[in-house]
């Protein structure tokens, strides 16, 4: 994907709202070796336009874009737990770049949640290479293709991951259901919201920010990670 490629799949209202971190992000995506390492097709971005969608929510979606390997591990430094009694969940899971990250750490379960077809076949091929490289256990990751809004959370304690998948129309029925899940049955959860566009909803509904990564000299995109237990 070329620089002027990118920059127009992103769209005029998040080049103003992220310009220079979009421009920076897509610089260093051009040199993501990734993909190049693990025969995994992850990397490239893909519009809202260009999917087919489950449900009626295509309009709150964000354009699929892969979340690097450092950014990554620092939010799951940043959660500061053992990580083995939590299932990862990736809302808007796309081609799958983090549930292959998440691998290498010692998640109960991981599951992406994702409304496109296509993509969600994308992922699973993804899945489906690591497993045969002997990085993943097969049984231990799944892609459900799904709308967000109708996603029953799993009953254990839950690290849930976003990279901004879509907006407050989407998000705010998602947080009503986590929230009563988590009221039905109480559990540790901890929000990693990479992009958080919309951060301010999580703390509306009793989220408590533990860590996070503010804009800096080098334009990576902010992130932040919540905790309700």
């Amino acid at each position: 994907m070329s620089m002027l490629s990118g920059l127009k799949s992103l769209g005029l209202l998040e080049m103003v709202r992220y310009g220079p971190e979009d421009a920076a992000e897509l610089k260093r995506h051009r040199l993501d070796r990734f993909d190049r390492i693990h025969g995994t097709d992850t990397n490239t971005s893909v519009a809202v336009s260009d999917l087919e969608a489950l449900g009626s929510n295509q309009e709150s979606a964000e354009l699929y874009w892969p979340i690097r390997s450092g950014p990554f591990r620092h939010m799951m430094e940043a959660v500061g737990l053992g990580l083995h009694e939590f299932s990862f969940i990736d809302l808007g899971s796309g081609k799958g770049r983090a549930l292959l990250l998440a691998a290498d750490f010692p998640f109960r379960k991981i599951v992406g949640v994702e409304f496109s077809p296509r993509l969600c076949e994308i992922a699973r091929a993804n899945l489906r290479v690591l497993v045969a490289q002997g990085r993943m256990d097969g049984q231990r990751a799944e892609v459900l293709c799904a709308d967000a809004c109708t996603f029953a959370f799993p009953s254990e304690p839950l690290v849930v991951f976003l990279f901004d998948p879509f907006g407050p129309d989407v998000l705010k029925p998602v947080i009503t259901n986590l929230v009563a899940s988590l009221e039905r049955q109480p559990r540790p959860c901890i929000i990693v919201y990479h992009l958080p566009m919309h951060e301010a909803l999580f703390q509306e509904a009793g989220f408590e920010v533990i860590s996070r990564q503010r804009r800096g000299l080098h334009l990576a995109y902010p992130w932040v990670v919540l905790r309700r237990t």
